[in-house]
């Protein structure tokens, strides 16, 4: 399961680095740099949200390790909401016309997708706990 998320990690950098090709407002290297910001803040909200469950949360039964991971992943998405908000207002142009599309993306319309694709895979994360857990009433 973990490479399979890494490899579509680094798939979906790779599409958008493409795709920022074709348009020309992204014409310098700072908005190239955009999806590996993405990234590069997401770890950084890792290191907090392992801090979090490391040392302020305690663990002392092995049911309390399940809260933890469901806690890590609500801050997790929490914290990386406001950074998404951010990210590209601060390293993409207002505007950008793409290659064979006739709309206009707009750098709020980027933060739209990215926040979407955060709390889709929150929503997904707890669907799937919810049907393959022991602790629930489908398994």
């Amino acid at each position: 399961m973990g490479s399979d998320l890494f490899g579509s990690l680094a798939e979906s950098i790779c599409a958008c680095l493409v795709i920022s090709c074709s348009c020309p407002e992204i014409n310098n290297t700072q908005a190239f740099l955009y999806p590996l910001m993405i990234s590069g803040v997401g770890i950084f909200v890792c290191f907090f949200t392992s801090f979090f469950s490391t040392n302020l949360y305690s663990i002392t039964k092995e049911e309390d390790v399940e809260a933890s991971l469901k806690a890590q992943l609500i801050i997790s998405t929490i914290l990386l909401t406001p950074a998404l908000y951010f990210l590209p207002l601060y390293t993409l142009p207002a505007t950008m016309k793409f290659a064979g599309v006739a709309t206009v993306v707009t750098n709020h319309a980027c933060f739209v997708c990215t926040a979407l694709g955060l709390w889709s895979g929150l929503i997904i994360g707890y669907v799937a706990e919810y049907y393959t857990s022991n602790s629930c009433k489908p398994v």
